[in-house]
């Protein structure tokens, strides 16, 4: 019995064992990159804050007073002008109204606003107790010159 044995081409076991190697590296980096990415994306979603896309603001941020943010409470003023709310959300908004100058003054400052939106009809919208409480969140009450 004769066997026909070949050698190789130069360099060819060479080639083989590299890609070997290659195919090893691959596998041990995807199974440590993963979970590492994996872990990475899960700090970052749960770092950022939640945004109200409503109001663009960050829903937590800012005073808290009578157990109420001052956010939740612009969320609310709606629901809280119309007779809305149950009575212990309609307490705490009103403690909270108690409390805070600057939802005092959006209160205010939406009052107006609406008295102004019943005077002169604005084409194509409806009125709502919710849009006279967001404008004056987003434009403030012009202040007056310093003397």
């Amino acid at each position: 019995m004769s066997e026909s044995w070949t050698s190789c081409r130069p360099g060819a076991i060479t080639q083989m064992a590299e890609r070997v190697r290659a195919r090893r590296r691959n596998e041990r980096l995807r199974i440590t990159l993963f979970p590492v990415v994996a872990a990475i994306l899960l700090v970052v979603v749960w770092a950022v804050p939640r945004r109200d896309a409503t109001l663009d603001v960050a829903p937590d941020v800012g005073p808290n007073f009578a157990g109420i943010s001052c956010h939740r409470v612009s969320q609310l003023a709606g629901d809280y002008k119309s007779g809305k709310l149950d009575a212990e959300l309609h307490d705490q908004v009103e403690r909270h109204l108690a409390l805070c100058d600057k939802c005092r003054a959006m209160f205010a400052r939406a009052e107006q606003l609406s008295i102004q939106r019943l005077a002169i009809p604005q084409h194509g919208q409806l009125a709502s107790w919710r849009a006279p409480y967001e404008m004056a969140l987003h434009n403030p009450a012009p202040t007056a010159p310093n003397p």
